[in-house]
């Protein structure tokens, strides 16, 4: 696949990504912990837009930290289904990042 391919599937998994955290809020009501969950997202967004491949590094780190929290909010007894949407956003938004980045390393090179 090319790294515009890359860029696309990770643009979807981020949005993905985003509208099941702001889905979870509505659901809960919980706007403090969702705009929380969403700021290290955004606050990586102008680095993406420039296509920085250290930012994609960067966003792949953080990535993971969100993958962390939805593997062990997971094991409570009965996980709400947006859990496991957000568990495969996460995925699919980790794997575009990296595919992307390498492909910019290797395009700046």
């Amino acid at each position: 696949m090319t790294t515009k391919q890359w860029l696309m599937i990770g643009t979807l998994s981020y949005l993905l990504l985003i509208g099941t955290i702001i889905g979870s809020a509505f659901e809960s009501n919980l706007w403090g912990h969702a705009s929380a969950q969403l700021l290290p997202l955004l606050a990586m967004l102008p680095g993406l837009i420039a296509k920085h491949h250290r930012v994609y590094t960067w966003f792949c780190f953080v990535v993971l930290l969100y993958f962390c929290f939805y593997v062990a909010q997971l094991s409570r007894p009965e996980p709400h289904w947006l859990l496991w949407l957000s568990l495969v956003a996460s995925i699919g938004l980790f794997l575009s990042a990296m595919m992307a980045g390498r492909g910019l390393l290797k395009a700046s090179n």
